[in-house]
């Protein structure tokens, strides 16, 4: 009714081909995933360290999760976010680092911190941005694309 509505056809040819690109990016993922690699996604500050995101509690990444894909868990109580000072950066490894782009540091800036090169992600030069995706086929599916093509192209570097 909805779609209706707002005029847009649900089961039209080009929402069809959308979603179909989804399923084949989820199944990518899911294949590329089953490598068993790890994945931090953070957003760092140089005044504050690394706030690590927990997957569940992101809704893209949970759907990730989902698929397979094996997120440092960081622990903690608190919603969505871990900190860490830059001090104890070292203590959360991880295979690849996903770093945010909204307002944080990029790869760059994070590199004048002197523990930040000691994540095995880092000197495998294993970092790659992590975008906000609408919740939407098209969106989703290019990055998902992405996604998979990092954890397929990277090596298992974590102790």
């Amino acid at each position: 009714e909805l779609a209706e509505a707002l005029g847009a056809d649900m089961d039209s040819e080009e929402v069809r081909a959308a979603e179909a690109d989804f399923e084949a990016a989820s199944t990518a993922l899911s294949e590329a995933a089953a490598g068993g690699l790890t994945v931090l996604p953070v957003a760092a500050y140089a005044d504050e360290g690394f706030y690590m995101a927990k997957a569940e509690d992101e809704p893209s990444l949970r759907m990730y999760g989902e698929l397979g894909v094996q997120f440092v868990d960081p622990g903690g109580e608190e919603y969505y976010w871990q900190t860490a000072g830059w001090e104890d950066v070292p203590q959360y490894p991880s295979d690849i680092l996903l770093y945010s782009l909204r307002g944080a540091l990029t790869p760059e800036q994070m590199a004048e911190q002197p523990t930040y090169g000691l994540l095995p992600a880092v000197q495998a030069d294993q970092v790659h941005p992590w975008k906000y995706i609408g919740m939407d086929y098209t969106a989703q599916a290019a990055y998902m694309e992405e996604l998979a093509g990092w954890l397929e192209a990277s090596q298992d570097v974590t102790p």
